[in-house]
């Protein structure tokens, strides 16, 4: 019975360490040019709007590949990335790094520009004619 037990024991562990593998991918080399092709790879996979934003992104490969080498700096691989993103114009596509703000694709959404062009107290005035009500954590419903 003994052995039945550390048998079971066994298999079970091997099948967890085997799911990492099937359910976490490695992690990219900690340099410029791996972390550059990690990143243009999953989008070349998994983003779904080139052909909406009429984006060539091999055409993007070809610009800002060559702006990355072994010798770049995390700030410069940083601006290369905002850059290439910044093609996208999609305010759903964000970059974040540890002590920065949260770059946004889109200029307008990065740039906060809407925010100088929303007026609350304007729409409430001269749209919902008191018609609204508002939650204790002030948002209107």
């Amino acid at each position: 019975m003994k052995n039945i037990n550390i048998t079971v024991i066994s298999i079970a562990f091997i099948t967890l360490i085997s799911c990492q593998k099937v359910f976490f991918e490695d992690e990219p080399a900690n340099n410029p040019e791996a972390l550059f092709e990690n990143l243009w790879m999953t989008f070349n996979t998994d983003y779904a709007s080139f052909e909406e934003r009429n984006v060539d992104w091999d055409e993007q490969y070809q610009i800002f590949r060559p702006q990355v080498n072994s010798h770049t700096t995390e700030e410069e691989l940083k601006d290369v990335i905002k850059s290439m993103l910044r093609v996208l114009d999609d305010g759903h596509v964000s970059f974040t790094t540890p002590g920065s703000d949260v770059f946004y694709s889109n200029l307008i959404v990065d740039q906060l520009i809407d925010d100088e062009l929303f007026d609350l107290q304007l729409i409430k005035a001269n749209y919902l004619r008191n018609t609204f009500e508002q939650s204790g954590y002030d948002y209107n419903t």
